[in-house]
């Protein structure tokens, strides 16, 4: 999975690194102020 934070245009911002737990996914958020998210599942 690779999550992209995204600005308000839509933007792609740097991507941060999610890790696979147990139960689901964790990803790290607050480093980079928005409110949306752009994720892509690789399999």
């Amino acid at each position: 999975m690779n999550p992209t934070p995204l600005d308000g245009a839509s933007k792609s911002m740097a991507p941060v690194k999610a890790r696979l737990l147990e139960n689901g996914w964790e990803l790290p958020i607050g480093e980079q102020p928005t409110t949306t998210y752009l994720i892509q599942v690789y399999r």
